[in-house]
């Protein structure tokens, strides 16, 4: 089942706007600029919500040319999921990447590092966590991109520092599983713990507040470390790359 992982999220700090049921509120920072493209993505929101999908897709790509994050966003959203155009998602992928490169231009970020977060406005945080998490994604499967689940985790560490706490819960479960990261029941149990606090944990994980994973690490896999060599900021569109493609982006089709 797909989710669309942006409900109950605002992509301002100041007032919002939120038609009834909608998948994300919509910042209103002010300025006419600002204000058509709430009107674009406020449109785009409730033609989905009728299933216009292709009216819906022509909105958010109004909202794309006015340089808005949340609509490159959705637009790699709707690439990926053929909603009301024809599925490119390498093309969607691209569309995360710009996202991305222009939320770190925004917030003077020359790298994207877990430890480096924690200046950025809260507006750029949903922001950030809503397309790193659409990133990990594509990497934990290989939508649009090589499959690569060590970088998938990175990425899932990106939004978990954030605060994500669906991204702070796969990064356990990887842990856990020792997928895309050093196995270690640790640090899973950590993560899952920090998730829970959110009200987001799972039932029967009793586990993680045993005295051994919440005392100090033992092992030297239970030190959470990320010096991955060759983890960019930016994706390219075939493989990854320490920038992104400044080609011209090809125009959708739309169904």
């Amino acid at each position: 089942m797909i989710k669309l992982k942006i409900d109950a999220r605002v992509v301002s700090e100041e007032e919002t706007i939120k038609p009834p049921g909608s998948p994300i509120a919509v910042g209103r920072r002010g300025g006419e600029h600002q204000n058509q493209i709430n009107t674009y993505i406020a449109t785009a929101i409730t033609l989905h919500e009728s299933l216009r999908l292709a009216e819906s897709f022509q909105q958010i790509m109004l909202a794309v040319k006015l340089q808005s994050n949340i609509a490159m966003i959705l637009a790699g959203l709707a690439l990926q999921h053929s909603w009301g155009v024809v599925q490119d998602r390498e093309l969607g992928f691209k569309y995360y990447a710009k996202a991305v490169r222009q939320i770190c231009k925004q917030a003077s970020l020359r790298e994207l590092h877990p430890n480096k977060m924690h200046h950025l406005s809260e507006a750029l945080k949903q922001e950030l966590s809503l397309v790193v998490w659409e990133i990990a994604t594509c990497l934990r499967f290989g939508w649009g991109i090589k499959k690569n689940k060590q970088y998938a985790a990175f990425y899932y560490r990106i939004g978990a520092e954030l605060g994500d706490c669906e991204s702070q819960n796969m990064l356990a479960q990887m842990y856990l599983t020792g997928k895309g990261v050093p196995k270690s029941k640790y640090l899973a149990a950590r993560w899952y713990r920090i998730a829970e606090k959110t009200d987001k944990g799972f039932p029967g994980n009793n586990w993680i507040h045993k005295e051994k994973y919440t005392g100090s690490p033992i092992k030297n896999t239970d030190i959470e470390t990320w010096d991955i060599p060759n983890v960019p900021m930016i994706h390219g569109s075939a493989s990854i790359t320490p920038e992104f493609d400044q080609r011209e982006t090809p125009p959708p089709v739309i169904i």
